[in-house]
């Protein structure tokens, strides 16, 4: 008698103090089969390799999902550094950037 038992098991996340999350869960089937006549029962269990497989696919499945949730941003208008031509993005069409030392810029917001 053969049979395909599966082994589940969840990927989660946790911060200190905070609560752990589940991000999402994997199946890899086991192969068993038992001998008739004696009884006894092999388990053809799944490699390391399948199951690190199976938790990184699970984890990469949640990971597109979450960002599936997040809006694309879109920059309207870009703030031109007059020394050095670094570009920022920014929301106000007022906002300037100028340089500042060590390759840092400020950004100037108009009122």
């Amino acid at each position: 008698m053969a049979a395909l038992l599966p082994i589940t098991g969840t990927v989660s996340v946790g911060f200190d103090g905070m609560e752990t999350q589940a991000l999402g869960s994997f199946s890899i089937p086991v192969h068993m089969t038992m001998d008739g006549e004696t009884g006894t029962v092999h388990l053809e269990a799944a490699t390391n390799a399948s199951v690190i497989s199976a938790m990184v696919a699970a984890l990469m499945g949640a990971a597109d999902e979450l960002l599936a949730t997040i809006p694309a941003a879109t920059v309207e208008t870009i703030a031109v550094c007059p020394t050095c031509s670094a570009e920022l993005g920014v929301a106000d069409p007022t906002t300037t950037i100028e340089h500042a030392q060590g390759g840092a810029h400020i950004v100037n917001p108009r009122y």
